[in-house]
C-alpha cells in the first residue's frame, strides 16, 4: 500500500542531541494547542505521513495504543502529529484514545511527509529518532516503552559527562 496525499517533505526529523523548538501545535480531538517542550516527563512523538496513510493508521492503532499503559506507567506521554489540520485526521481520531494526544501541524515544522518516531525528555531534548522509509519500519511499541522508561530513571544532576567528579 501507499500513503494517499503525501506532503512535500519540508522539515528535517529532530536527531538525537537536538532541542525541539518551541512549537505550539493545535489539538485535532478539541483539547489545548500543545507546546512540545512543556509538560512532565518523556514524550514520544509519532510523527505520520498522512492521516489517511493506511500503514500509519495500522501502526498507531497497534503499536501505540499498545504501548500507552505501559508509558504511562513509566509518566511518559505519547502525541500523533499529523500534517494539515482537522479535516486531514478524521480516520485517525476515531482509533486514538483519550490517553494520546493528537495533533496537527498545519505549516509542517515538524510533520511534512516522512513518518518517524522521536523520544524527547521532558525539556526536549532529543534522545531517539526513527524515520521510516517507505515501508513503515518503526519502532514497536516495546521499544516505545524502553525509551520512555530509560528517560524516566534519568538524574538529569548525574547523568551528565561533565563535572570535575568524573576524574575522582
Amino acid at each position: 500500500m501507499s500513503c494517499p496525499e503525501r506532503p512535500e517533505v519540508r522539515a528535517k526529523v529532530p536527531a538525537p542531541g537536538d532541542l525541539l523548538s518551541g512549537v505550539t501545535l493545535p489539538s485535532l480531538t478539541g483539547g489545548a494547542a500543545a507546546n512540545l517542550r512543556s509538560g512532565r516527563g518523556p514524550r514520544a512523538l509519532v510523527i505520520l505521513h498522512s492521516g489517511r496513510c493506511p500503514e500509519c493508521l495500522h501502526y498507531v492503532g497497534t503499536e501505540l495504543v499498545g504501548a500507552l499503559d505501559q508509558v504511562r506507567e513509566w509518566g511518559g506521554r505519547l502525541a500523533v502529529v499529523v500534517p494539515g489540520g482537522p479535516g486531514d485526521a478524521r480516520e485517525l481520531a476515531r482509533i486514538v484514545p483519550a490517553g494520546i494526544e493528537l495533533l496537527g501541524d498545519p505549516e509542517a515544522r515538524l510533520a511534512s511527509g516522512r513518518a518517524a518516531v522521536v523520544i524527547v525528555d521532558e525539556w526536549g531534548e532529543v534522545y531517539f529518532a526513527s524515520g521510516a522509509a517507505g515501508a513503515h519500519d518503526l519502532p514497536g511499541s516495546l521499544d516505545i516503552r524502553d525509551w520512555i522508561r530509560f528517560l524516566a530513571i534519568q538524574c538529569p544532576e548525574c547523568e551528565g559527562p561533565e563535572g570535575g567528579w568524573r576524574t575522582l
